[in-house]
């Protein structure tokens, strides 16, 4: 079983700072990138895919959880975000491909947010950036980590994650099996 190293792992006190933590990724975004989130309900994955939306040019007050809809596509000027949430589907796999969601999932020309993820990982690319998110009570350790990205992206990452000023418990700081 492979481990994947975590890039960043850092420690949120806020919604405001989690959307931040996600404003930092969303700027090294390009496209064909997909962002797997993971964690429980409450966790605060729509409040970073707020941030991601942010930093590609749109209101994130306009970004909410998809989770009845299923998907959510914002256009706009530097990239399409397809904001997608699995945790509704019963058989994730059979329904992303009875549902069409391949393209979403296997972006080219835009990024994708995927809440609840892992319930269709097989399906998802596989060059990718993984964002665990715990609940530590009041706070949020958030864990990002990078799957076949290039390695320029990965240390430019570190570097604005570092810029934050927040709690932050490491670079590559561990790994988890994949």
């Amino acid at each position: 079983m492979a481990v994947q190293d975590a890039i960043a792992t850092i420690v949120t006190e806020t919604p405001a700072e989690t959307e931040a933590v996600g404003r930092v990724l969303g700027r090294a975004l390009v496209p064909g990138d997909l962002v797997n989130l993971q964690g429980d309900l409450g966790a605060g994955k729509t409040l970073f895919v707020k941030g991601l939306a942010a930093s590609l040019g749109y209101d994130p007050h306009d970004v909410q959880s998809p989770t009845f809809t299923l998907v959510h596509e914002h256009r706009g000027e530097r990239l399409t975000l397809y904001h997608l949430d699995l945790y509704r589907l019963d058989d994730a796999l059979a329904e992303i491909e009875a549902l069409g969601f391949e393209e979403y999932l296997e972006p080219e020309d835009a990024v994708t947010a995927v809440e609840w993820g892992e319930r269709g990982e097989p399906a998802l690319s596989r060059r990718r950036f993984d964002v665990v998110f715990e609940v530590l009570g009041s706070r949020r350790r958030i864990t990002v980590y990078a799957r076949e990205i290039e390695q320029q992206r990965i240390e430019e990452l570190q570097q604005a994650f570092s810029k934050l000023g927040l709690e932050r418990t490491g670079g590559a700081c561990g790994g988890r099996p994949t």
